[in-house]
């Protein structure tokens, strides 16, 4: 959970502003995703790289299994539990 604190702290402090503030739902194949946390990716909620070009850090890996199912993604970046949405974009 400090690990999981620690990267929402990080995404605070480059995120970017989106105009989307709803979590985005996904069904995902298996596998290791990287979930943006910088707002920066054209492929948000998923991390494309481009935080390498801004000095943001704050994206978090993530696995996928089978039987992950669908996973509620957050997209404006201010989850403290990356990257899944836990509806802090709800608080203003």
């Amino acid at each position: 959970p400090g690990r999981l604190l620690g990267a929402a702290r990080r995404a605070a402090r480059c995120r970017g502003r989106s105009a989307v503030m709803e979590p985005q739902p996904r069904v995902l194949p298996p596998g290791d995703y990287l979930w943006c946390g910088c707002g920066g990716s054209a492929k948000r909620p998923l991390c494309d790289g481009r935080h390498a070009g801004n000095g943001c850090s704050a994206a978090h890996r993530f696995t996928v299994t089978p039987r992950s199912g669908r996973l509620w993604l957050c997209v404006c970046q201010r989850t403290r539990h990356p990257p899944f949405c836990d509806g802090q974009h709800n608080r203003r």
